[in-house]
C-alpha cells in the first residue's frame, strides 16, 4: 500500500496518478475538511492546465494584467498572453481530492501523523496502519520529514495576508516591491481582493500595514502561514519514504508559490514508484534548475536597496522586457531570466 500524508494539491494529485495506475493508495489528512485552513493566495499561471483542468466551480477570477510598483511608486504594467487563475483554494483542493477518490484512492480525515517505524504509520488517535511507501505531502513543517530524518537545515519566510473589501480592477494583479518584503493584491472581483506580504520571520507586520495603506481597503479576514525557502540539497527520498511539495521545499523562492511545483513533483514521484527510477533525479530534472534560478533571483532581490529596486523597475518598463514578461511563464524562471539578460545587459549590474 502507498500512504500519502496530507490532502493538499500535491498529495491528492499524486494519489490520483497512482490510483489511475491501479495502485492501492490511502490519503491521511489531519484536518476534518480538505482545503482548510486557507494559507495561500491561490494565484497560479496558465501552466496549471497541463496538470488539472480549470473549472468554474473553483476558478473565481482570471488575471490578464500585472502591475509592478517600486518603492518610489514607479509602476510598470504588462498584459499576459495567457491568463493567470485565482483559485478558491478550498474548492480546488476538494476537486483534486475528488479526482483521486474517483480513481480509487481512499481518504481518511482527522488523521494526524505522529510517527513511523518498521513500515507502520502511527496517528494521534492511537490507530496505526502498515504501508509499503510513505509520502510526506504535509506542508512546510512536515512531520514526516522530521520523523524520518529528512527535515534538514531548512529556512522559512513568513506570509501575512487578508481578504479585503475595496474598489479593484478585477483583471489586474498588483505587485509591491520594497526592501525586506514582497507584497501583492490579487483581486477576487471588483469588490474583494487578497492582499498580503512575504517577509523574514517575525517581520511581516509593518510591511503588511504599509501595503494595506497603499491598497486603501477594509480587512474582512486575516490569514497567515509559513513558506519554505527552497533548499537545493534537500533530501526527498530515503528508502520507501518520499517528500513532495512544501514538505520538500519545492516552492518558487522569487514569488513563493508552490502549487504547480508540488503537482509536478507528484508526476515525478508517480513515475519513480511505477518504474523504480530515482525520484531525486526525476524531480530535479523537472524542477531543479528553475527552483534554483528562483532562489538566486530571491537572493539578488534581498540584497537590493530601494534605489536598486527603483532602477530594476525602470529597466522592466522597456517594451523589449515587457514583451518577454508577457509571453514567458514565470514558473519556468531559467528560460525567463536568460531571455531577459540577453535583451538587457544592465540587469547584470543588479545580479552582481
Amino acid at each position: 500500500m502507498i500512504s500519502v500524508i496530507g490532502g493538499g494539491p500535491s498529495g491528492s494529485h499524486l494519489a490520483y496518478l497512482l490510483a489511475k495506475k491501479g495502485l492501492k493508495v490511502s490519503v491521511f489528512e489531519e484536518h476534518d475538511n480538505i482545503g482548510k485552513p486557507v494559507q495561500c493566495t491561490g494565484l497560479v499561471t496558465s501552466s496549471i492546465k497541463e496538470l488539472f483542468p480549470m473549472k468554474e466551480e473553483f476558478v473565481i477570477n482570471k488575471i490578464s494584467k500585472v502591475v509592478v510598483i517600486s518603492p518610489d511608486d514607479t509602476s510598470v504594467d504588462f498584459y499576459l498572453n495567457s491568463p493567470n487563475y485565482v483559485l478558491d483554494r478550498r474548492k480546488f483542493d476538494e476537486a483534486v481530492a475528488k479526482s483521486a477518490q474517483d480513481a480509487g484512492a481512499k481518504y481518511y480525515l482527522k488523521k494526524k501523523f505522529t510517527g513511523f517505524k518498521d513500515n507502520t504509520i502511527f496517528f494521534g488517535d492511537g490507530s496505526s496502519v502498515k504501508t509499503d511507501y510513505l509520502i510526506g505531502a504535509d506542508g512546510p513543517l512536515s512531520a514526516v520529514a522530521k520523523q524520518c530524518g529528512m527535515f534538514g537545515n531548512r529556512k522559512f519566510m513568513a506570509g501575512m495576508q487578508a481578504r479585503v473589501r475595496g474598489n479593484f480592477d478585477s483583471s489586474t494583479f498588483v505587485v509591491y516591491l520594497g526592501k525586506g518584503y514582497f507584497g501583492w493584491s490579487v483581486p477576487e472581483n471588483d469588490r474583494f481582493s487578497r492582499v498580503g506580504v512575504i517577509a523574514s520571520l517575525g517581520k511581516p507586520k509593518p510591511y503588511f500595514d504599509l501595503v494595506l495603506k497603499k491598497v486603501n481597503c477594509t480587512v474582512v479576514e486575516y490569514q497567515s502561514g509559513l513558506i519554505p525557502v527552497y533548499l537545493p540539497r534537500i533530501r526527498c527520498q530515503k528508502d520507501g519514504v518520499f517528500l513532495i511539495g512544501d514538505a520538500a521545499t519545492q516552492c518558487k523562492a522569487s514569488t513563493h508559490g508552490g502549487i504547480i511545483q508540488g503537482m509536478i513533483a507528484g508526476t515525478a514521484l508517480c513515475e519513480a514508484i511505477i518504474t523504480g527510477k530515482s525520484y531525486d533525479r526525476l524531480w530535479r530534472k523537472k524542477l531543479g534548475r528553475d527552483l534554483y534560478v528562483h532562489l538566486k533571483i530571491r537572493k539578488m532581490i534581498d540584497r537590493m536597496s530601494d534605489s536598486d529596486l527603483n532602477y530594476m523597475t525602470k529597466l522592466v518598463k522597456q517594451e523589449k522586457i515587457k514583451k518577454i514578461l508577457e509571453t514567458c511563464d514565470r514558473d519556468f524562471a531559467s528560460k525567463l531570466a536568460l531571455k531577459i539578460l540577453l535583451k538587457e545587459l544592465r540587469f547584470l549590474k543588479l545580479v552582481f
